[in-house]
């Protein structure tokens, strides 16, 4: 048996943390007791994501590719998720993603490349911010 999560709310108050981080992840929708099985792989990404920032973290956090799976309407309320976050917390964030616009509202950028993983991989063709890595610094991820 499901049950909607507003009602969830009015029953159990404690929880309330809880569907606060939800409903910033765009999942105010889902019921509580609602399987996994039935979930899609931005609705996994997104309840990943709402664990993740619910744990008590002191100084870092590592995500990888938290816009996999996403549509592009949610990743923008991913980023401002993440950027409130790191204001209220005052964690730092390291994030390995592949999404440009992701990575065009980032603070700081380590480009990484230059070909694949592996022998061709792993060295660090830029540091610095996206609008320097943009207009100054010829690497796939630039152009």
């Amino acid at each position: 048996m499901t049950l909607p999560m507003a009602k969830f709310l009015n029953v159990f108050p404690e929880f309330s943390a809880v569907t606060a981080i939800l409903k910033e992840c765009g999942l105010s929708y889902l019921n509580i007791g609602q399987t996994l099985n039935t979930l899609s792989g931005g609705e996994l990404q997104r309840l990943k994501l709402a664990k993740n920032l619910l744990q008590n973290i002191s100084t870092t956090i590592v995500l990888d590719e938290p816009t996999r799976g996403l549509h592009e309407s949610n990743i923008q309320q991913n980023i401002n998720l993440l950027k409130n976050f790191i204001v209220k917390r005052q964690v730092t964030i390291i994030v390995v993603e592949h999404n440009l616009g992701f990575i065009g509202q980032a603070d700081w950028v380590i480009d990484m490349g230059s070909g694949a993983a592996g022998y061709d991989g792993g060295k660090i063709l830029f540091e610095g911010s996206p609008f320097e890595l943009m207009n100054n610094y010829p690497t796939d991820t630039s152009r």
